[in-house]
């Protein structure tokens, strides 16, 4: 079994002079980021290998969890559909049991729902949804086998 946990990155400030990749967070959202990484602290979760977006906002979200790994960026978790995400998640090397992924809304909501087999899921900012998944190695990673473990705000 693994297990996957898709985090939607948090509150960003609405423009950046040089676009939207270098858009950071607001006073909001590295709150958000450090309330949401004390709920996670507390889960019983195995240890997570931690994946974010190049985006400037999804790396500063990975780093104010206070996870003990340091995030591992990559430019493949910025404006990717659902199916490339999959196939990027299913391709990353490693035999890691679980893996916190920093990212981005609507590919958040749309790889969850087709990993439980249906629905409309709209992951909000800051939120973090975990999903188990009835696999035992990343390469087998597909469509309707996993189920929702939580769906976790940042807690006050």
């Amino acid at each position: 079994m693994k297990t996957l946990i898709l985090l939607r990155h948090a509150h960003a400030l609405p423009h950046h002079p040089q676009g939207d990749h270098r858009r950071d967070l607001s006073p909001q959202g590295e709150d958000e980021a450090r309330r949401l990484g004390a709920a996670l602290q507390r889960l019983d979760l195995p240890h997570l290998r931690l994946l974010t977006s190049s985006a400037a906002r999804a790396q500063q979200t990975a780093r104010l969890l206070g996870l003990p790994d340091e995030p591992e960026p990559h430019d493949a978790l910025y404006d990717t559909t659902p199916a490339e995400a999959l196939a990027w998640l299913r391709d990353l090397p490693g035999d890691d049991d679980a893996r916190l992924v920093v990212g981005h809304q609507p590919t958040w909501g749309a790889l969850a729902s087709a990993l439980i087999g249906g629905g409309q899921l709209n992951v909000g900012t800051a939120h973090a949804l975990g999903l188990g998944l009835t696999i035992d190695r990343w390469s087998d990673l597909r469509h309707s086998r996993a189920w929702l473990l939580f769906l976790l705000p940042p807690l006050r």
